[in-house]
C-alpha cells in the first residue's frame, strides 16, 4: 500500500498508524510540533495581554480611588436611641464618608479573561449574579473611594471589550 500523502508513491511504513511513509511521517510530526509551539506562543501572548490589561486597570483604579474626596459624615449618638428628639450625647466626624463595599463584576465567567482572573486568584466566581467578582479592599471603609476605584477599573475593562460593571453596597 502507498502513503496517504497526495503525490507520494512511497510504500507505507509498517509503524505508521495514519498510513504515512517514513519521510512523510517525519514531515507530519514536525508540522505537528510546530503547530503545538504556535499554540503555546498564542497562549503566552494572551496571558501577557491579560496581565497588561490588569495592570492598566489597577493603576486607573488606584488613581481614581486616591484622588476621590469623599463627602465627610457626622454621626450623632443620642441619649435615647429610640427618640430622635433626645439630646445628642456624642458626635463623631468621619472624614472618609459613608462605609461600604465595592466590586467589579466581569461577565461571562468562562471568558478567557475571567478564567485568567480566577486562576491568578484575582477574582472569584459569583454564584449568585453570574460571572466573576473582583473585590476592592483598599481605602478602609470608604465606600466612595472604593466606588471610584471600581468604576475606573470597569471602564478600562469595557474599553478593552470585556463586559464589566462596577457595583457597591452601603454598610
Amino acid at each position: 500500500m502507498n502513503c496517504i500523502t497526495e503525490n507520494c508513491s512511497n510504500v507505507r511504513s509498517n509503524r505508521s498508524k495514519k498510513g504515512y511513509c517514513v519521510e512523510c511521517g517525519k514531515k507530519a510530526r514536525e508540522a505537528f510540533k510546530l503547530m503545538l509551539a504556535e499554540q503555546e506562543r498564542g497562549k503566552q501572548e494572551k496571558i501577557a495581554a491579560h496581565e497588561a490589561l490588569w495592570q492598566k486597570a489597577i493603576e486607573a483604579g488606584r488613581e481614581a480611588g486616591e484622588n476621590k474626596n469623599p463627602v465627610p459624615m457626622i454621626v450623632e449618638q443620642h441619649v435615647s436611641p429610640f427618640d430622635d428628639n433626645s439630646p445628642v450625647e456624642k458626635s463623631y466626624y468621619v472624614p472618609e464618608g459613608v462605609c461600604g463595599f465595592a466590586w467589579i463584576s466581569v461577565k461571562p465567567g468562562n471568558s478567557s479573561f475571567a478564567n485568567w482572573l480566577k486562576k491568578n486568584e484575582l477574582a472569584r466566581k459569583d454564584s449568585y449574579a453570574g460571572g466573576v467578582r473582583i473585590w476592592i479592599s483598599e481605602y478602609g471603609q470608604s465606600m466612595e473611594k472604593k466606588e471610584a476605584h471600581a468604576r475606573a477599573m470597569a471602564q478600562v475593562f469595557n474599553e478593552a471589550g470585556i463586559k464589566a460593571f462596577a457595583m457597591s453596597r452601603m454598610d
